[in-house]
């Protein structure tokens, strides 16, 4: 079970850029049936970070997704390819975030429970836990909205690219010990070239 929350864990900072610092790269667009636990967090009725569905009524992103402000209404839009349109939207009615996060992106995860249950069918599902460690060099997906490429060209509609699962030392050597975003996970994403390109 800890292995499972682990990469639903790394899954969740994989996909949940925020839509103002991070880019999707070489992606292509997808149906929400391709990747049907992807959610979109919209902050006063706007995108603006990716979430991934857990079951019916919890939904899991980013802590640094979350407003620290009180007058900031959050809903949740599942099932739609689209960020600005279709699917369910959800209103949120508890949030949690990791007791531990703070600054650096360690412990950047948050819990929402919504108010309603999710209508669960083709394109809104839970998203599948890993039963085993990925292997260096198997590839990982990462999807979401938002801005796209150097010049941040913004998409509505849903994204994907692959990226290299590189071991933790290959890494470091790479970039070095300011690395902290997944660190404690062991999980890395992404190659030199990718990242260089951002």
């Amino acid at each position: 079970m800890l292995t499972q929350w682990i990469f639903l864990v790394s899954s969740v900072i994989l996909i949940s850029a925020e839509s103002n610092t991070e880019r999707i790269f070489e992606g292509h667009s997808v149906p929400i049936s391709e990747i049907p636990w992807q959610a979109s967090l919209h902050r006063n009725g706007k995108h603006t970070c990716d979430a991934v569905i857990y079951s019916d009524r919890i939904v899991i992103t980013a802590a640094h997704c979350i407003p620290t402000d009180n007058n900031t209404e959050i809903t949740i839009r599942v099932g739609s390819s689209m960020s600005n349109s279709g699917g369910q939207v959800v209103n949120v009615s508890k949030i949690q975030i990791h007791e531990g996060f703070g600054q650096s992106l360690s412990n950047d995860i948050a819990v929402i429970r919504l108010q309603s249950h999710l209508q669960m069918g083709v394109n809104v599902k839970s998203i599948p836990l890993a039963n085993s460690s990925p292997k260096p060099e198997s590839f990982a997906s990462v999807s979401g909205w938002g801005p796209v490429g150097c010049h941040q060209t913004e998409s509505n509609s849903l994204l994907e690219t692959k990226v290299n699962i590189v071991d933790l030392n290959s890494c470091q050597k790479t970039y070095g010990q300011g690395l902290t975003m997944l660190q404690d996970y062991g999980l890395w994403g992404g190659d030199k070239e990718s990242v260089d390109r951002a």
